[in-house]
């Protein structure tokens, strides 16, 4: 297996569902430092990420710092500079933040306002739950693909041009399960296993095999049915390990059930996805 970068040959669903997310400091200058799944639940938009190293951007109380921003692009380019930014590039209204357990989910709930969801509408496609799946023992019928944003292949551009961009390409790989007891101490409740291919554009520093990238973790893991029918999205890679060439992704019956005691409205509309299917 390998790491591919025409994204013509995956599912258009895939592509319009999935963002680069940027984090910044007083504004300037973005850092791309994870990727993103459009989800919409009910009246609520959200997009769901890896909660790692999202500190950075956040205050005491696990809320967006009032002198942080984060952006997603509709695009795989964003731009520095305020004066220069487009519609590609999305500020974030963020309405709550919900980190759900970093050691164990490592994964991140960011409630977006309505604004900020009809900026990204028509170019970027949100989840519905219809879209989603628990799919613990993937079927024979259907491949596993992993798409995202890895921090390696993106650019931040030079102080010295006219224009500043940071380019955020996205890559994408199959995979497939490995068996849990790969990982020490693995949750199998709240998290599955799967092949990571060795391959250098999924490295931040390519001169050294244990520095595993950032800017993939976010993206999600894709059921992809051979039949040609709609992709499912089964989990969100968080956690990966070059060196034994395995990832992690957190399951989504364990996001729904975090999130049904947060969003009581939404509980009944995700009760599909709080059921393990096999």
């Amino acid at each position: 297996m390998a790491v591919h970068l025409n994204n013509n040959e995956v599912p258009d669903l895939i592509r319009r569902a999935t963002v680069p997310v940027y984090g910044a400091d007083h504004d300037y200058p973005l850092v791309q430092d994870r990727s993103g799944v459009l989800v919409r639940l009910g009246d609520r938009h959200f997009i769901f990420t890896a909660a790692h190293e999202l500190e950075q951007w956040l205050s005491d109380d696990k809320q967006l710092h009032p002198e942080c921003a984060l952006f997603v692009s509709t695009t795989d380019q964003a731009f520095h500079e305020r004066h220069h930014r487009g519609p590609e590039t999305v500020e974030l209204q963020v309405e709550r933040l919900v980190i759900l357990d970093e050691s164990t989910i490592d994964l991140a709930v960011i409630e977006i306002s309505l604004e900020t969801a009809n900026r990204l509408d028509g170019e970027k496609t949100f989840l519905s739950p219809t879209d989603m799946r628990n799919l613990p023992t993937p079927s024979a019928s259907g491949s596993l693909l992993v798409y995202g944003h890895p921090f390696a292949l993106a650019d931040a551009g030079a102080t010295g041009d006219a224009i500043q961009t940071v380019t955020s390409p996205a890559a994408w790989f199959y995979t497939h399960p490995l068996p849990a007891d790969v990982r020490p101490n693995h949750d199998p409740q709240k998290q599955m296993v799967f092949y990571l291919p060795h391959d250098q554009r999924l490295m931040e520093r390519a001169d050294d095999p244990n520095e595993p990238a950032k800017g993939f973790s976010g993206g999600g893991i894709w059921y992809c049915p051979h039949d040609g029918g709609s992709p499912l999205l089964v989990g969100i890679f968080v956690r990966q390990c070059a060196p034994q060439e395995y990832l992690v992704a957190t399951r989504l019956k364990c996001i729904f059930d975090s999130l049904a005691a947060v969003y009581p409205d939404i509980a009944q509309d995700t009760s599909p996805l709080r059921t393990t299917h096999t």
